[in-house]
């Protein structure tokens, strides 16, 4: 009778063998499908991280872009998008390409979850099926695309590494020492982790089987390339200020793996998740992998004691959450393979494949918002200067369903040139800069009409776009503006004066 790697008998293999098989193409299946059923993925940076890359790949015969953009070539450690899209991606369409990207870093998380699984436990694994469900957290929804490669690129080097430690070979370093490069050009908080992860293990190899110090050292050095690029910008590295979250906060951005578009179905994904959970226990008969708890461990430490904001991140302890809870589902090894335990492996899958469907769901509803206000920003002249107020107030699960509108505007950079203040291209962590950017201050919900700073609006831009704002906005803009178009919650304003250039 064959026996499985923890020295089970198991009566019939392949069946088993079928369904996972079977389960983790409906898991990849579930995780593509919101991309592919959308025109344009409805996440919030997206727009804004797509007209960079427009900028640059047409920066070289673009005068007007010329005028108000300029390359800034640095081995910043937030460039898998740019890296992607200038060459691999280069010859597709704009949108086309950025939709690849974005369905390349799901499947390159769901890949990292399944091969850290079969790597360090040794078999197929259920729940690493699970953490593939992570891809789809809160900052994914925000589009930060570059932080998910980072991950997907932490997860695969964590693989790699348990592969590579009985074998250290010159081919597993050479690999290894690739991963963690490029997680340090993918994102800063996955070269973070990969870091955390090989220290930790490090430590924990020293202290269970007494590996060589010379080889732990060769295991560190994976690092070192991605250490001297980090120093070599010196002080270009756009640093914020140092600044730390309470201990609500954290609490909440701990769920970021499960709060979706909708409160409702959000609680009830908890509920059901917990109750799952409360069986595999009772009933699973589950372990953990000492490696893999003592790596959760570290990363769940830096959850709770790290800063929110520093050196060139915003949200740093939000975004270990992700790469630990990931870390904490793979960790875990379910010994029993009798009813409850397949029960509470099935209503997770089940949860978040709901999950999944309400997110495809919510995506495909937003088109019609995402269309609707392109449609007004398609009445732009090329090469305007446009200037958004969009406010996203009330219920807060609808402004989270029409917070991807916020960098909307940014097609128009695609489409027509023109310029919009919201770029991201900050000096020394996005690879393209400002040349003398025109005056700008955003307009925060909640101010009257009449405190904002209409004359600098005004004498800087010459279109005011606006999205949800209030009645006072429409009077004012309405009498010193000319109303072009309106559509929705969205009002699309020309001044009556442009400077030149507006």
């Amino acid at each position: 009778m064959p026996i499985n790697p923890n020295g089970e008998c198991e009566s019939n293999p392949q069946p088993a063998g079928k369904l996972y098989w079977l389960a983790a193409v409906l898991v990849l299946l579930s995780l593509l499908a919101p991309v592919a059923a959308v025109d344009r993925p409805p996440l919030v940076d997206y727009p804004n991280h797509l007209a960079r890359l427009h900028i640059l790949q047409n920066l070289s015969h673009a005068p007007l872009f010329q005028q108000r953009y300029e390359a800034v070539l640095e081995p910043y450690p937030n460039l898998a998008m740019d890296l992607l899209l200038m060459t691999v991606l280069r010859g597709f369409d704009i949108h086309a390409a950025g939709a690849l990207a974005v369905a390349l870093a799901v499947a390159l998380f769901a890949a990292g979850c399944l091969l850290l699984g079969r790597s360090a436990q040794g078999r197929r694994h259920w729940p690493a099926l699970l953490a593939c469900f992570m891809v789809y957290n809160s900052q994914f929804l925000y589009g930060f695309i570059n932080y998910t490669f980072g991950i997907a690129l932490y997860l695969l080097a964590l693989a790699v590494w348990f592969w590579h430690r009985d074998r250290r070979t010159p081919g597993s370093y050479a690999l290894l020492y690739a991963l963690a490069t490029a997680a340090y050009l993918a994102h800063l908080i996955g070269f973070a982790a990969l870091g955390l992860s090989l220290v930790c293990l490090a430590v924990m190899e020293r202290l269970q089987r007494r590996v060589p110090l010379a080889a732990l050292a060769g295991d560190m050095a994976a690092l070192i390339p991605g250490l001297l690029l980090y120093a070599s910008l010196g002080s270009n590295r756009g640093a914020t200020a140092l600044t730390w979250a309470s201990a609500a906060e954290k609490l909440k951005h701990s769920l970021s793996w499960l709060i979706s578009y909708h409160t409702a179905p959000t609680a009830a994904y908890g509920l059901l998740l917990l109750a799952a959970g409360i069986l595999l226990a009772w009933k699973g008969r589950s372990t953990v992998n000492p490696l893999l708890a003592a790596v959760s461990g570290v990363l769940w430490a830096g959850v709770a004691l790290l800063p929110d904001n520093v050196g060139m991140g915003t949200d740093l302890y939000a975004r270990l959450v992700i790469p630990a809870v990931s870390v904490t589902l793979i960790s875990v090894r379910i010994e029993s393979r009798r009813g409850p335990a397949l029960a509470a492996i099935a209503l997770a899958l089940g949860v978040f494949l709901a999950r999944q469907a309400e997110i495809g769901f919510t995506w495909r509803a937003g088109q019609h918002l995402m269309r609707e206000q392109l449609a007004l920003l398609a009445e732009l002249p090329a090469g305007a200067k446009l200037y958004p107020i969009s406010w996203f107030t009330g219920d807060a699960a609808q402004a989270k369903r029409e917070q991807h509108l916020s960098h909307l505007p940014h097609y128009a950079t695609i489409g027509k040139q023109v310029y919009v203040p919201t770029l991201l291209a900050v000096r020394g962590q996005q690879p393209i800069a400002l040349r003398n950017p025109p005056w700008y201050r955003s307009v925060r919900p909640g101010t009257a009409a009449a405190a904002a700073p209409w004359q600098s609006i005004l004498g800087n831009y010459g279109f005011v776009w606006t999205f949800g704002v209030t009645a006072d906005y429409d009077a004012l803009l309405g009498a010193r503006c000319e109303l072009i178009g309106a559509r929705g919650k969205g009002r699309l304003y020309r001044v009556r004066s442009p400077q030149p250039g507006g």
